[in-house]
């Protein structure tokens, strides 16, 4: 299984276990709700996720953060006709949203990378309070000799 689809499946998972601790346990119910307020989704996969869950339970019902329109006005009871929620889960609208930004994040990565080359030298030893060169936090020379080793 690839690594993305490995992520998306370890997600889900997590999500479908906050979504069992809603109303619950406090700072989880305020991650959601933000969550599916920011991301406008509704329960992990699918809206209908709600209803596997002890908040599902008491009704047929969502959290009025899955609303499109003002809290107010909105319907969240699903067995109600004119319930005006989003439906597309929050899972996948989080992937959808990292595969938009991957680049963004392989440019941090990439810039954090190289800022460790050049404060760290290219020899990887940084000189200590009494000048004497010390081992940098990743020296260059050992993942070169380490990388040579592997592709050995």
């Amino acid at each position: 299984m690839c690594l993305l689809m490995q992520l998306q499946q370890t997600l889900l998972r997590s999500f479908l276990e906050a979504l069992d601790k809603y109303n619950i346990d406090l700072p989880v119910t305020k991650a959601v709700d933000e969550l599916q307020k920011q991301f406008q989704c509704c329960g992990a996969e699918y809206y209908t996720d709600w209803l596997n869950t002890t908040f599902g339970s008491l009704s047929p019902s969502v959290p009025t953060s899955c609303c499109k329109l003002d809290v107010k006005s909105c319907v969240t009871d699903i067995s109600k006709e004119g319930a005006n929620i989003n439906q597309q889960g929050c899972v996948p609208k989080l992937k959808g949203w990292v595969e938009e930004h991957i680049i963004i994040f392989g440019g941090i990565g990439l810039f954090i990378g190289l800022t460790q080359v050049f404060v760290h030298g290219q020899d990887g030893y940084d000189p200590d309070e009494n000048g004497r060169n010390k081992p940098s936090v990743l020296p260059i020379k050992v993942i070169k000799t380490d990388l040579v080793t592997l592709l050995d």
